[in-house]
């Protein structure tokens, strides 16, 4: 009896590039210009919330233990179409000044997932968009998806934002409509609202 569990499709080995997914990475890197605070119209308090995450990710992880300050993997900006949640995405990144990633999230996989997060792991850190993230987060009625449960594995093995990829995930989706387990704090938490 093999006792193994199932295969997984692809071997992840931490101590190697995934060449394959290094390739993905760099055609999936967005070449949009840099975005300031100030091309952003409205929404001063989901600005100020997303400058607080800036500051923390600035700071000494030392201090931020000293002051039981826990930055989470990413988090969540919902809002309806048009509302801005690329735009304060892009100013965040540029804000931290990270390159932007935005995978096709439709398309992503299990191991999709697994493999981008650990090639990103050993790659200079990022801001990694998820557009539609309703389609890997959504809350399902057979329970929690294996998208959102490979998410949440890779956004636990993030060891500190301050050197990892930010995950942001932008949604049209309530947040009834959005799994718990991928937006408890510590994964992608808070939740701005545009």
């Amino acid at each position: 009896m093999d006792t193994a569990g199932p295969a997984l499709p692809h071997r992840i080995d931490p101590d190697i590039d995934d060449q394959e997914m290094v390739a993905l990475i760099e055609s999936w890197r967005s070449r949009a210009p840099a975005t300031g605070w100030d091309a952003i119209v409205g929404h001063g308090n989901q600005i100020r919330r997303c400058q607080e995450l800036v500051e923390a990710l600035s700071r000494d992880p030392a201090d931020l233990d000293r002051l039981h300050i826990r930055i989470g993997r990413g988090l969540v900006i919902t809002g309806p179409s048009g509302s801005g949640k690329t735009l304060v995405a892009r100013a965040l990144a540029t804000a931290i000044g990270r390159d932007v990633i935005v995978p096709p999230t439709p398309e992503m996989t299990t191991s999709t997932i697994a493999r981008m997060y650990a090639q990103l792991a050993r790659m200079e850190p990022v801001v990694v968009i998820l557009d539609e993230a309703e389609t890997v987060i959504g809350r399902n009625y057979m329970g929690e998806s294996d998208q959102t449960r490979a998410l949440c594995v890779a956004l636990d093995g993030i060891d500190r934002p301050q050197r990892g990829p930010v995950t942001l995930a932008l949604t049209t989706a309530g947040s009834h409509e959005l799994s718990p387990t991928a937006t408890r704090p510590g994964r992608l938490a808070p939740r701005l609202d545009l």
